[in-house]
């Protein structure tokens, strides 16, 4: 049985990040597998709070509690599934902060990635790839991009026809399989 971290959160009100990662929770077959759904917000990461790099830190050994909160956190799961805001092409502060202020706790964990926005195709998926291959994460190759975001997803969840590329059960199936091995 795999732990599998379904991360979430943007910085703006109009937060359309849960209804993505509810859409994706959705499509697989979860059975046999724990989940666990993390609202990003909620975490109160601060910013930079350590006097070192988390690249530096031996044994887990942070100061703050919200990092150290979050580290066990991290450890605790054996995988990660990231609904990636788009904001200007790029993603959101807070995925990149909940991402560097923690170094060791991400190597070597899968992750894919299931990002939304305004354009067409992803940036902010590409760009993630680079910062996740730092702590040495997997990063599956499968992933989604739903556009236009403002009318694709809803109070009422996601309009898969907007989903981009093969089909989305299929891309969401062959996610969990590489997230699970």
């Amino acid at each position: 049985m795999a732990k599998i971290g379904i991360l979430y959160g943007s910085s703006r009100p109009s937060n359309a990040s849960k209804t993505v990662a509810e859409w994706f929770a959705g499509k697989v077959d979860m059975q046999g597998h724990e989940v666990e759904m993390i609202d990003l917000t909620g975490l109160n990461l601060p910013l930079v709070p350590e006097a070192k790099s988390p690249m530096m830190v031996e044994n887990f050994a942070y100061e703050t509690p919200e990092i150290i909160a979050w580290s066990e956190k991290v450890r605790s799961l054996d995988s990660f599934v990231m609904a990636v805001a788009e904001y200007n092409l790029g993603y959101s502060p807070l995925l990149k902060n909940s991402i560097d202020v923690l170094y060791h706790e991400w190597t070597n964990k899968p992750v894919a990635l299931v990002s939304y926005g305004s354009y067409e195709k992803s940036t902010a998926k590409e760009q993630l790839r680079t910062v996740l291959s730092a702590p040495k994460m997997n990063v599956v190759q499968e992933s989604f991009h739903i556009t236009p975001s403002y009318k694709a997803i809803t109070e009422n969840g996601v309009d898969e026809s907007a989903v981009s590329g093969d089909e989305p059960q299929a891309v969401a199936d062959a996610l969990l399989a590489k997230l699970t091995q």
